[in-house]
């Protein structure tokens, strides 16, 4: 589209899926034809992530005249407004509708939120809402969108049947939109499967006297102290429960997602639960085949880092899309985020190609800037946690990369996606620089050692750890980010 401004035509078309979407582009007008408001966001999303700036005129990177249609029919991400994530306490509704569409034009279609249970919520200063009153807010605009709401709703100790359905009942009734309950087996839960099973029944009975069409997924979850709560689990499923409608197969498993599939009766489909957020200690650690991510990068950046994996999570898609109806994954905020859009892409056409994913991420949230050198650089974060960092200069290429983008583009440096991307160039950077400094001090201390000067070597162990300078234009001051 070779002007300043395009002309855009919405059509509705009922005979599209409600996921799919067409666009038709030629020199008048960019026409969207969907089934409805959430195939038409899918549309003008897909127009976004293709447009560039050249010498200050908005283009297209290429043609986007086609058909769109959904591979998975479940395709979604947690956001709760908890204290245990990274960043969506501190939101507010502006923050959460934004996010919604962000998520969106990458094809997601379910938001999953947690309720608030009294006596185990905390909130904290930095939550401007009450949890009750957000929740209620939060599943209003996923309306607005046509988003899909599902909920991961946890079963409590110290409840009856009675009055956990009557309690669930009551809060299900103040929500404007929900689709789907997710009670979680274990993580938390410590019910025996004939317990859990009668719960998730009576709750759904409950669900349906307000949400007539919503769904109960209960999780394959296994509580550590019941060891053989998942062969229990499977009996009470060929009982064929009707008040459940599939099942989720996520962390701290019974079984293995082949082995739940093979076992499972067939009328039973399975949702994904993977946890993309987490590095250590979780469903998927960093290098989760092969186990050896370098005990520098695990100690200094520990569990819940900034991660951009899209070629391992690529990997991970493939080997479990086969067994499943799609996902909605476990995230504890946005330093997640290109792994959330990774994901999502991949959910709705699994044969998408990765680097295209990336450049769509760059040309979407980095608009102006060089989305090639930005899509090299998110891949290069992943490839900073291979091998000892000692032994690894791409961390120093990388750094190199996001400081140009930094210096060339002043304005990503109010963006925050960027800023993250930066933030863990320099943080890999200080690791690496930190651990050939420490292989250097036992060097020496190795050799004092040896000609019996014990004191020296202590002496020389013991020294502080200092960044100086660097090899690129100008010194990094360490007080911007440490």
């Amino acid at each position: 589209i070779e002007k300043e401004s395009a002309n855009f035509i919405f059509l509705t078309d009922s005979d599209i899926p409600r996921d799919g979407f067409d666009i038709m582009v030629n020199d008048v007008a960019v026409t969207v034809y969907a089934s409805g408001i959430r195939g038409f966001i899918y549309g003008f999303g897909m127009f976004l992530r293709k447009l560039v700036s050249v010498c200050g005129v908005p283009l297209l990177a290429e043609d986007i005249t086609g058909k769109y249609r959904a591979d998975k029919r479940i395709r979604g991400h947690q956001v709760g407004y908890r204290t245990t994530p990274n960043t969506y306490d501190a939101w507010t509704y502006d923050d959460y509708r934004r996010y919604y569409l962000d998520m969106m034009f990458f094809g997601t279609n379910t938001v999953e939120h947690i309720p608030y249970e009294r006596g185990v919520s905390k909130r904290n200063r930095l939550m401007k809402y009450d949890e009750e009153e957000f929740l209620v807010k939060a599943t209003e605009m996923a309306d607005e969108f046509d988003l899909d709401v599902s909920l991961w709703h946890p079963n409590n100790d110290g409840e009856t049947v009675a009055e956990a359905a009557e309690r669930r009942g009551k809060l299900y009734e103040t929500i404007p939109r929900l689709d789907v309950v997710f009670p979680p087996g274990g993580d938390p839960g410590e019910f025996y499967p004939d317990e859990f099973v009668k719960r998730c029944r009576e709750i759904s009975k409950a669900l349906k006297k307000s949400h007539p069409n919503a769904e109960m997924w209960p999780s394959a979850q296994q509580p550590h102290s019941i060891p053989t709560w998942g062969e229990e689990f499977i009996e009470e499923m060929e009982k064929l429960p009707e008040e459940i409608d599939g099942v989720i197969h996520g962390p701290n498993h019974a079984f293995d997602l082949e082995t739940l599939r093979r076992r499972l009766p067939s009328k039973y489909p399975i949702r994904l639960y993977p946890d993309i957020t987490h590095n250590v200690r979780c469903e998927y650690p960093v290098h989760f085949d092969r186990d050896d991510w370098h005990f520098a990068l695990t100690t200094g950046l520990s569990r819940e880092c900034t991660n951009p994996r899209p070629r391992e999570y690529r990997q991970i898609h493939r080997l479990t899309r086969r067994y499943v109806v799609g996902s909605v994954s476990y995230s504890e905020g946005i330093t997640d985020d290109v792994n959330k859009a990774v994901w999502a892409d991949m959910d709705y056409n699994p044969d998408c190609d990765l680097r295209t994913t990336l450049l769509d991420y760059g040309r979407l949230f980095f608009y102006g800037a060089d989305a090639e050198k930005i899509a090299d650089g998110i891949f290069s974060l992943e490839l900073n946690w291979q091998c000892d960092p000692a032994e690894n200069p791409t961390i120093d290429r990388t750094l190199e990369t996001f400081e140009e983008l930094s210096s060339d583009y002043p304005f990503l440096n109010e963006n925050w996606r960027f800023l993250q991307l930066l933030m863990r160039a320099k943080c890999d950077w200080v690791i690496r620089r930190r651990r050939r400094f420490e292989l250097d001090l036992i060097k020496l201390a190795e050799k004092e050692i040896t000609n019996g000067r014990l004191d020296t070597a202590r002496k020389i162990l013991e020294t502080d750890f200092v960044v100086r300078t660097v090899k690129f234009k100008e010194t990094i001051k360490m007080d911007s980010f440490c």
